[in-house]
């Protein structure tokens, strides 16, 4: 049975997808590379849930989504990243050598953050950090589309055939779906409008 508290969940785990990956896209554009990192690894991890979601549902043959992977309160258990990156390994949403750079890119992305002050990091490392979270945002993309792909042709989960949404129609839709996140005031200053 699908559980109403899981979709309402999902649909605000979606919103801050869609709002990591416009703030994501802004921080690129500005050249702003410890921000790219941050939310590089903050996209890396929503893609890596979004895989476990459709592989499960494939699984269990249902549409249920397990809430643990979209929803955290204040006194649930927490679910790390390195916790997702195991389950993604295991759950064949990436392979290994995928599963080795998350772990890699996991400890580079703590020099930025704790250690760039304290360690002999540079900015251009940081530049290079970013660039391998971007490949690899790309590459999960790709995975997931297979996975979909799948669920199309087995008739099972969330993913369904449609049109092809592209160009403005998207860009408008990801932009209404991120102003739950950011708040309508602050999409507003965001993107210059």
């Amino acid at each position: 049975m699908e559980s109403p508290q899981a979709w309402k969940a999902f649909t605000d785990f979606m919103a801050g997808f869609a709002a990591a990956r416009e703030l994501h896209a802004r921080a690129g554009n500005a050249g702003s590379f410890v921000e790219c990192v941050c939310l590089g690894a903050s996209l890396v991890d929503a893609l890596l849930r979004v895989g476990l979601i459709l592989q499960y549902q494939l699984h269990n043959r249902t549409r249920d989504i397990p809430l643990d992977l979209v929803f955290q309160g204040p006194s649930d258990q927490p679910v790390s990243e390195r916790e997702i990156y195991k389950r993604a390994q295991a759950q064949h949403v990436i392979d290994d050598r995928m599963f080795e750079e998350l772990q890699r890119l996991y400890d580079d992305r703590n020099r930025v953050i704790h250690r760039y002050v304290i360690s002999r990091i540079t900015t251009s490392d940081v530049l290079n950090i970013a660039i391998r979270y971007e490949r690899m945002v790309q590459a999960l993309t790709e995975r997931l589309h297979a996975i979909e792909a799948r669920q199309i042709e087995e008739r099972v989960g969330i993913t369904v055939p449609g049109p092809a949404f592209e160009g403005d129609d998207a860009r408008r839709w990801l932009e209404e779906l991120a102003d739950e996140k950011h708040t309508p005031v602050l999409a507003k200053m965001l993107r210059g409008s």
